[in-house]
């Protein structure tokens, strides 16, 4: 599993992660964080616990944290 440091995710947002102790993402998340912010659509099915909401959040976060960068 890979680190949420190692997905191209901007720095202030993995150290808010990892304030909440989320360190290394899930399968699920591994597989649809890169897909969410290339922008494309997806659809996600897993069952409960596996990281599914956040694999969605992430990605709006992220786009969050670059619209408020300086251009």
């Amino acid at each position: 599993m890979k680190q949420f440091s190692e997905m191209n995710l901007k720095p202030g947002l993995v150290k808010a992660l990892t304030k909440i102790n989320f360190i290394t993402a899930t399968d699920v998340q591994e597989q649809v964080i890169p897909i969410a912010l290339e922008g494309k659509d997806i659809i996600v099915r897993a069952k409960t616990g596996t990281g599914k909401t956040c694999s969605f959040l992430i990605p709006i976060l992220q786009k969050m944290v670059e619209a408020r960068s300086p251009v």
